[in-house]
Formats: structure tokens, C-alpha cells, sequence
């Protein structure tokens, strides 16, 4: 998780806003708590383990610095949906999102890379899902 459970952004959707603070100036008062929807099912992969890892090998190294596991700024990558997935080219490699921020990756990735990233973004959700009871956070108290 890109936040501890410990701290205020991991709890409280803080996007946007600015806190000003004064001596004697009172509470400051909280933002609805953050609710992370249940991870959904993820399409079917047919992928060995060894595309799984070289998939995981090129997250760490192209896509993680941006997108981490959990809830972040930037899109947790085991979300996506099928649609998603299929459009995956597009996006990483021919920059379908790059006007949104999104890079482009076509000049060190390629066709197969893809397909292993998304083959690892499906385990990681299958993962995610089967170990979601053991690590859902605790009511929070307002």
C-alpha cells in the first residue's frame, strides 16, 4: 500500500484540498472517509508463470514509480477491466492516454511485454481478491 494505515491519506480522500491552520482557529474538520470498492474479477489469463514474472520484472521497472498497489493518485493497475486490457497496446504503446499524462512506452517495450504486464496485473487481482478478507481495514471512527 502506497499510504500506512496509520496515516490521514489513507483514510480520508484529501485530493484538492488545502488546510490552513491558525493558532486558536479550532478543529479542522475531516473529509468523508475513502472507500475502496472490493477488487473486481479480473478477465481470464491463460499465462505461465514465466510471462506472470517477466511481467512483474517490467512492472517494478517501467510502471510501478507511478502506479503502486492500492489505493494512490494513479490508477491501481489490477483494476482494469477486460476492456482495459485489450486496449492495453494502445495505451502503453501508442500513447492513447497521453493526453491525459499517460507515457508512452513503444520505444523499450513491445507487443509480448504487454501481454506480460497483463498477465501479472490479472495475477496480482486474483491474488488481491482471494486475500481481501484477511487484510480489509477496520471501521473507522468519526
Amino acid at each position: 500500500q502506497p499510504y500506512p494505515d496509520y496515516t490521514a491519506a489513507r483514510h480520508y480522500d484529501n485530493e484538492g484540498r488545502v488546510i490552513v491552520l491558525r493558532l486558536g482557529g479550532g478543529a479542522v474538520p475531516k473529509t468523508a472517509a475513502v472507500e475502496i470498492p472490493p477488487m473486481p474479477e479480473p478477465p481470464p489469463s491463460g499465462a505461465d508463470a514465466k510471462t506472470i514474472a517477466h511481467g512483474g520484472d517490467l512492472y517494478l521497472k517501467y510502471c510501478a514509480r507511478c502506479h503502486t498497489m492500492g489505493y494512490g493518485m494513479l490508477p491501481d493497475l489490477r483494476r482494469l477491466t477486460a476492456e482495459k486490457h485489450a486496449i492495453l497496446p494502445e495505451i502503453v504503446l501508442r500513447g492513447a492516454l497521453k493526453a491525459r499524462g499517460m507515457g508512452q512506452f513503444d520505444d523499450v517495450l513491445n507487443e509480448d511485454d504487454v501481454k506480460a504486464l497483463s498477465a501479472f496485473f490479472i495475477a496480482q487481482a486474483k491474488v488481491a481478491r482471494s486475500d481481501e478478507a484477511k487484510h480489509a481495514l477496520p471501521a473507522l471512527a468519526h
